[in-house]
């Protein structure tokens, strides 16, 4: 028996792997997708292994309908960012941020970089950071609701935030282990040769490449896809988002409609 967080949508499968619904019906009937029927709706059966975070919400979110407490969820979202933005204090209290590319693995954020550099000064002086990803959806126009008035204006979106210490990863395997998550996510079609610590045309490369691990010890994720509105108002929104038609509107509207 599968378990419920097993299961999955065709449009959200497509959405976590960056695919088009077609190419995943494609695959559901060319057998290479499970399926399993269930309320008469078909779900696929989602089999990726996703490790619960050992962690705990901060206080709770001020829009409690926008919050999302299923952890699955969160790491998906940040399976499906390709960047996110590192948050770091220096030891005078000066903020810094930066954006970069990340993956989530062994139950943290793993990032790379040169051996030198700011960031580098920084997590030297304060190991404390946060991070933050956002995957944006429709930008909701004003006249969407009927109205001159520029205010009710929002935008759509996910997000996550978390934050904990960072280590650097020295151990030249487990680095080797942190890229390789890293290009897995990135570079899903695999035309490059798994990066090892005894093979040499990655020795160097190890040798001048900082690996870090952010693991959490708190984190928050945000979900505004207009559930705190009437049921007759998210209808209305849903057809004028089908009606403009743009790529992400679509997604949009889809999504809001597993939603309700």
């Amino acid at each position: 028996m599968y378990q419920e967080e097993q299961l999955i949508s065709i449009q959200r499968y497509a959405t976590k792997h960056k695919l088009s619904a077609f190419n995943v019906i494609k695959q559901i009937n060319t057998g290479k997708l499970k399926t399993i029927k269930k309320d008469d709706e078909e779900f696929i059966i989602d089999e990726t292994i996703l490790l619960p975070m050992p962690v705990q919400t901060i206080s709770p979110m001020r829009r409690k309908e926008f919050a999302i407490d299923n952890q699955n969820d969160m790491i998906t979202l940040l399976q499906a960012c390709e960047y996110g933005t590192l948050s770091l204090v220096d030891n005078k209290g000066t903020p810094y941020g930066v954006p970069l590319n990340f993956a989530w693995w062994e139950e943290g954020i793993v990032f790379h970089g040169a051996i030198e550099g700011k960031k580098i000064e920084i997590l030297a002086q304060n190991p404390k950071a946060s991070f933050n990803v956002v995957k944006s959806y429709a930008f909701i126009p004003s006249h969407f609701s009927g109205t001159t008035s520029a205010c009710p204006a929002t935008q759509f979106f996910a997000s996550v935030s978390l934050g904990g210490n960072v280590k650097e990863i020295k151990n030249a395997d487990e680095k080797a282990l942190a890229l390789n998550a890293l290009m897995e996510k990135l570079q899903p079609e695999k035309k490059y040769e798994t990066i090892t610590a005894n093979n040499p045309i990655y020795t160097k490369m190890l040798e001048k490449t900082a690996v870090f691990k952010l693991t959490p010890t708190w984190h928050s994720m945000k979900l505004k896809l207009g559930q705190q509105l009437p049921k007759e108002r998210q209808n209305m929104l849903i057809q004028q988002l089908r009606e403009r038609g743009f790529p992400l509107d679509i997604l949009t509207a889809n999504l809001m409609e597993e939603d309700k």
